[in-house]
């Protein structure tokens, strides 16, 4: 038995290649087609692009709303911050506890404010509206850091 290399066929000069069809597109499954499972999804890219534009200033997207918020209603109590922003109470405690370690709040008693001013709020708001403009998706900041 001889090895034999299959060599791919050249169409004759003057000829064209047959055109082959492609296969059909495949067809959603009806479990996509559901209105949950598709608001699912819309969080998910939602919060990976919130991710994308918060990660640089070492934020995750629960302390860029709670410093949103801070910044909107300065001087509220935990309760009503952890309200503002749909979270509960212990959890908003805990977020709020990392970033006062990292020195983003200042915590007077019950009272909370946020010390960082534009700097650290600004870059991030300029790069979320980037994310935000049509066709901008993926591009650097306009703000200098």
């Amino acid at each position: 038995m001889t090895d034999r290399i299959k060599k791919p066929r050249v169409p004759a000069p003057g000829r064209k290649r047959a055109r082959v069809p492609l296969p059909a597109a495949l067809p959603v499954p009806p479990v996509h087609r559901v209105p949950a499972h598709l608001a699912r999804r819309f969080h998910q890219i939602c919060l990976g692009v919130l991710s994308e534009v918060t990660a640089p200033e070492q934020l995750s997207p629960v302390e860029y709303a709670i410093l949103g918020s801070l910044d909107d209603s300065p001087g509220i109590d935990q309760r009503t911050l952890a309200e503002r922003i749909g979270m509960d109470t212990v959890s908003a405690h805990q977020s709020v506890g990392r970033l006062e370690a990292r020195g983003l709040i200042k915590q007077t008693g019950r009272v909370l404010s946020v010390p960082v001013g534009d700097g650290l709020l600004g870059r991030v708001v300029d790069a979320n509206e980037a994310y935000a403009r049509p066709g901008n998706g993926r591009r650097p900041p306009s703000r200098k850091r």
